[in-house]
């Protein structure tokens, strides 16, 4: 076979490998789009159920606050003081909640089809550390429900019970809401307690959302491009 002959069959082999290399990209890319298109739209299916949760739980927490301010505003006495204090830092902590909550829908409702991926999952990341901040502040509330009904009219007449039941079960809910607002962080997301006071559709949408964009990742390293 004369040199030229050999060259021509080479070069006409190079033309089906790389038409075979080009053929496999385009495949490839093509697979990776379809999948991430689909795996977006399972990711804003789950969030759509966590904003009609957060909407529910601000409607709600709204109207408890409605109540507490009307109730305070019908308790200005000496003899409901411990009553003033406890509803009056309860308002406030379910009032910073709900302007929480109401930001956690604007950003999920910020999330479009057309964002990058990795935009995406910084606005989930932010929206995971902004539930577990807000979740500590609402269990420093828990302390005030257990002496709102005290007065200083009940403390005179029943001293003994004031002491011995009521201060002893205030304190052991302020230790409690201290220990959880100091360990409700990250790191113990693997925890047993955590899991269990995490385990609403609140919290695991959006760790769901955050899984479906996960695979994109995965589902690009299983797929090994096509040498150049």
């Amino acid at each position: 076979m004369e040199d030229h002959q050999l060259a021509s069959l080479w070069k006409a082999y190079d033309q089906k490998l790389e038409q075979a290399r080009l053929l496999n990209l385009q495949s490839w890319v093509l697979n990776l789009q379809q999948f991430e298109r689909q795996q977006q739209q399972r990711a804003q299916h789950t969030l759509g159920s966590v904003v009609r949760i957060k909407t529910g739980l601000v409607i709600a927490g709204l109207l408890w606050v409605a109540l507490l301010v009307y109730l305070l505003l019908h308790a200005l006495a000496w003899s409901k003081i411990f009553f003033i204090i406890s509803a009056g830092a309860i308002a406030l902590v379910n009032l910073i909640a709900i302007v929480v909550y109401l930001q956690h829908i604007v950003w999920i409702q910020q999330i479009k089809p057309y964002d990058s991926v990795l935009a995406v999952q910084k606005k989930l990341e932010q929206l995971k550390v902004s539930t577990l901040q807000i979740t500590r502040i609402l269990f420093l509330q828990a302390p005030f429900y257990c002496c709102w009904f005290v007065s200083p009219a009940m403390i005179a007449a029943s001293p003994l019970a004031f002491w011995l039941i009521t201060v002893p079960i205030t304190a052991f809910f302020t230790a409690v809401s201290i220990w959880l607002y100091i360990n409700i962080k990250p790191a113990n997301k693997d925890k047993k307690w955590f899991k269990l006071l995490f385990s609403s559709k609140e919290w695991t949408g959006v760790l769901a959302a955050s899984a479906f964009l996960d695979e994109i990742e995965a589902f690009k390293k299983e797929i090994v491009l096509p040498s150049e």
